[in-house]
């Protein structure tokens, strides 16, 4: 993490819960050699793929911070008390509260690139390294933050804005998911539309209550994996909406089918297109081509934003054999719970968008 081109104004450091630790030493050490560097830290659920990673990348220009709001979240510390806990101390924590008792939900990052693409992360929970339920935090030198007790104080959101990053346009990005279509009929062709709908609820598709296509599919009834509906419009604008519920009670309910509303804004009508997809594990993102191999284009930069696929257990561990990697010209960042790209929530696990850059870092 050292640099030695003190030209440098900002850093931007992305680590994994398995790697916070680490860099966190780091990012002091450094610190104390270049005490006017800008440093903004966040932890993610994985980078390129990976739970055990860190994702650097380093500026002429300071980061613009937005706006950003201090933890009330600490493990170890009640509502009550009105003790300062010293920021990052990597001590042992004692637990003394349910993981599962804290909300998480409003810990994130706003992200602002040059020509007005923005993405929003959850940050990722942190509680079984620090005993904190996530970890991020900036060092600002200057002068309106010197009087300010914020540096190196654990936040909870932030929103920035990066200079010099600028992404190429939406049809230059590339786009991955584990999804696979399913049929909704015997024939193959057959298109299949909304027919009545009320709010997220989708009441029935081509005339037919909705849930009848899942009750019918053999496919589906052996199979737990997550649904999808990819909902179209006539301007071929489409989003893949996660189905939440199916069979909604009895009667005329029993027939309605309830989509995540949260994906994007909802212009359900009449002329909306359906089609069924489930998560399949099968498929897999060629880390190996697209990011790391000699397939892969070598003068490759830009942003690879994932919604990481679920972890089935929990592992602190750095495995001493797992091979290190460097990637030069690449910025990655994930998230379980998915992540938001110009308003729109991408949030099936494996997904990634990959957004070049206009030009070079």
């Amino acid at each position: 993490m050292i640099n030695n081109n003190h030209e440098f104004k900002s850093l931007f450091v992305i680590s994994t819960p398995k790697q916070v630790n680490n860099s966190i030493e780091s990012i002091l050490k450094l610190n104390k050699l270049q005490p006017k560097l800008q440093i903004i830290f966040i932890c993610l659920d994985s980078i390129i793929g990976s739970r055990n990673a860190i994702s650097e990348l380093w500026l002429n220009e300071r980061i613009i911070i937005k706006s950003f709001e201090k933890s009330t979240n600490d493990i170890n510390s009640s509502s009550k008390s009105t003790t300062k806990k010293e920021s990052y101390d990597l001590s042992p924590s004692r637990m003394d509260k349910r993981w599962n008792d804290l909300n998480t939900n409003e810990q994130k990052i706003d992200i602002e690139f040059e020509n007005d693409v923005n993405v929003s992360f959850s940050l990722s929970n942190t509680l079984f390294v620090n005993g904190l339920i996530n970890t991020c935090f900036i060092y600002e030198y200057d002068d309106k933050f010197l009087n300010n007790d914020i540096n190196f104080e654990n936040l909870s959101n932030i929103s920035i804005k990066i200079p010099e990053l600028k992404l190429d346009t939406i049809d230059k990005i590339s786009y991955f998911n584990k999804l696979k279509k399913l049929n909704m009929s015997e024939e193959p062709d057959m298109e299949f539309k909304i027919t009545s709908f009320e709010g997220n609820l989708i009441k029935t598709i081509n005339d037919k209550p909705a849930s009848q296509y899942l009750i019918e599919n053999k496919e589906i009834q052996k199979s737990k994996k997550d649904l999808f509906f990819k909902l179209s419009q006539k301007d071929n604008e489409s989003s893949y909406f996660k189905i939440i519920a199916g069979g909604l009670g009895w009667g005329e309910k029993a027939g309605y089918i309830a989509i995540d509303p949260i994906v994007t804004k909802l212009n359900l009508n009449k002329e909306t297109k359906v089609e069924l997809y489930q998560h399949d594990e099968m498929k897999v993102y060629d880390y190996e081509k697209e990011i790391y191999g000699s397939e892969s284009d070598s003068d490759k930069k830009g942003v690879l934003f994932e919604c990481t696929e679920l972890e089935t257990g929990y592992d602190n561990k750095v495995e001493e054999e797992e091979e290190e990697r460097s990637v030069e010209g690449m910025v990655g960042m994930g998230s379980e719970r998915g992540f938001k790209l110009n308003k729109k929530w991408q949030k099936s696990n494996g997904e990634n968008i990959f957004a070049p850059l206009c030009c070079q870092f």
